[in-house]
């Protein structure tokens, strides 16, 4: 999978820092402040959707898709995520592989052919 510049630009430069963020505002969400995971569900989500649409095989609502399960995966691991944009990005990409793999094999077409 390729990256473009355009994400490096988005999550390079404050990339410590957004990863940072995230980090804090999983702790506070994990003591049941659920306003830190609304806005912690904001940056992994646009995160996960750069990261996704990084893909140019990837169309844009599939890659919704990806980030959307990717933030459902959050919230139910979220007890046992220590950093979470190396983890979001993991997720995003193992589904971008899934997806490929799945898309490849469904798109084999068997032939049946009837000899008289």
């Amino acid at each position: 999978m390729m990256f473009t510049n355009e994400v490096n630009v988005k999550c390079g430069s404050g990339k410590r820092s957004n990863a940072e963020r995230m980090n804090k505002l999983a702790k506070a969400a994990r003591s049941g402040d659920m306003d830190k995971f609304n806005t912690l569900y904001d940056i992994a989500y646009q995160y996960a959707l750069d990261v996704a649409t990084a893909d140019k095989k990837i169309c844009t609502s599939v890659a919704e898709d990806i980030a959307l399960e990717t933030m459902r995966k959050l919230y139910d691991n979220l007890d046992t995520v220590d950093y979470v944009a190396p983890w979001v990005k993991m997720v995003v990409t193992n589904a971008i592989i899934d997806y490929k793999n799945a898309k490849r094999y469904s798109m084999e077409v068997s032939a049946t052919v009837t000899l008289d």
